[in-house]
């Protein structure tokens, strides 16, 4: 436990410390999204301990309960790896301007319109969340 909470206390203090140095503009997005996935992961394994799986055959709902989160959290994962890896475009990009390369000027794209692509992320986090909460109720 208390490892645990010497890891995040560290992780913040790493973003914060980034995100004051280098102005990394997908970090209060990325912070947003964590913050927002561990609600919704604390509310997943309350809405299972409350309702334990039972020999009844398996239906649509329970597909949806299943496959809806990993979709999602899919669809985040790859969102969260494509934000890192435009700020670490533009990183390169200030430091090796003469540097040209297809793959990061698409990068330096999706930097520039880093919080759309927050608003998303945030979003498939909400969303989520949500569900999570719709399905303890139904418990």
């Amino acid at each position: 436990m208390l490892l645990g909470l010497v890891f995040w206390i560290g992780l913040i203090w790493v973003c914060v410390t980034l995100y004051r140095t280098y102005g990394f503009r997908s970090l209060r997005w990325l912070g947003a999204y964590c913050g927002i996935s561990a609600l919704a992961s604390i509310a997943n394994f309350v809405s299972r301990m409350a309702r334990p799986p039972s020999l009844m055959p398996f239906s649509a709902v329970m597909a949806a309960r299943v496959l809806a989160p990993t979709i999602l959290n899919y669809a985040a994962h790859f969102l969260v790896a494509i934000m890192i890896l435009s700020e670490f475009a533009v990183l390169l990009q200030q430091k090796h301007p003469e540097m040209e390369s297809k793959l990061i000027a698409v990068l330096d794209g999706i930097n520039e319109r880093v919080e759309t692509y927050g608003i998303i992320l945030v979003s498939i986090a909400a969303i989520s969340f949500a569900l999570s909460i719709a399905w303890l109720a139904e418990a």
